[in-house]
């Protein structure tokens, strides 16, 4: 885990009236010229996208954008997959129809009625081409909170809304599975949960990408979560670094399990109703491994196939509030990186 890169200061410039680009899908914000505004994976913004809204001023200064909409394309650019992806529904739908009417004798193997093929066809088609309608969508990550805008039709540019800002929330928790079925991998999950003072959810960002060897492309929504929580983390570091230097203990909630307490003095672990200290000087090393997170004092006995482990202490990253945070302030206290 490493710590945010450093941050813009200057918000953009906003554009009030739209820009006219192919068809009737306008972009709403133009990005400053000055690059301070980067993709949320951290590139250079490309030069042809859309933007269906201007950043709201509610969210603050602005770091990062994301579209997925070209205005070399417009809107209706990937009709034409979809009317592939019908076609291939059609043919799918008619084969089916084919097979499994065969095999429970409803008919002959070469004598299927037309009509019957023609619907399943139809439903196929249905299928295919509406399953594979892209959705597009413009994102921005600012210091205060976070927004998204979906592309909702020519009738009507923006459909689903939201904006999201920091000060609802008090915690937030980060997940990523990589899933497999039958030993092969099928694709990964990952969850953006922000939660009130109490517990209840007050936004999530999810998704899944297919990448079995790391990451998914600049472009995908994942990263829009990365940026929510670069600048979520970024915006709380400083306030937490000043209440440990005034001597404070911060503490962080493990889902289920307790809490764990970063001062001056050390750590203190209250996991499944046991609490221990670990003072700065008696800590080793920490981090992430495996989905979790691992702290171990200097003399930690790993034991053998964990029987005998002693001085180590693990809990879920997922279930850890406001996980960067915990490893970013941990660092400061020990004078040592993520």
């Amino acid at each position: 885990m490493t710590a945010p890169s450093p941050l813009p200061t200057d918000a953009p410039p906003l554009l009030d009236a739209p820009l006219p680009v192919l068809g009737a899908v306008p972009s709403r914000w133009e990005p400053p010229d000055d690059g301070s505004v980067t993709l949320h994976v951290g590139d250079p913004l490309p030069a042809n996208r859309v933007y269906l809204s201007t950043p709201p001023e509610e969210i603050g200064t602005l770091f990062s954008s994301g579209s997925n909409l070209d205005s070399e394309k417009g809107a209706d650019g990937q009709m034409l997959k979809r009317v592939g992806a019908a076609a291939g529904g059609f043919l799918l739908g008619a084969l089916l129809v084919w097979v499994f009417g065969a095999k429970l004798r409803l008919w002959g193997f070469t004598d299927a009625p037309l009509v019957a093929l023609v619907i399943g066809g139809v439903i196929g088609a249905i299928t295919g081409f509406f399953t594979s309608k892209p959705k597009y969508e413009t994102t921005y990550v600012g210091e205060k909170g976070v927004a998204s805008f979906e592309y909702g039709g020519r009738d009507k540019s923006v459909g689903k809304s939201a904006v999201f800002c920091f000060d609802r929330a008090e915690t937030l928790h980060t997940e990523m599975t990589r899933n497999y079925t039958n030993g092969a991998y099928t694709g990964t999950s990952y969850a953006f949960n922000w939660h009130d003072a109490a517990g209840r959810p007050v936004h999530k960002l999810t998704g899944a990408f297919n990448n079995k060897d790391g990451n998914p492309p600049p472009d995908d929504r994942y990263w829009f979560g990365v940026a929510a929580e670069n600048a979520w983390s970024y915006g709380r570091l400083q306030t937490l670094r000043e209440r440990l230097a005034a001597g404070e203990t911060v503490s962080f909630p493990v889902k289920g399990k307790g809490a764990v307490g970063i001062s001056l003095r050390g750590l203190t672990i209250e996991i499944s109703g046991k609490k221990d200290t670990v003072p700065l000087d008696e800590l080793g090393d920490f981090g992430i491994n495996n989905g979790e997170v691992t702290i171990a004092r200097r003399d930690a006995k790993k034991g053998f196939l964990g029987m005998g482990a002693d001085g180590i202490y693990k809990f879920p990253y997922s279930g850890l509030g406001n996980a960067r945070l915990f490893l970013n302030l941990l660092s400061a206290a020990s004078h040592r990186e993520a």
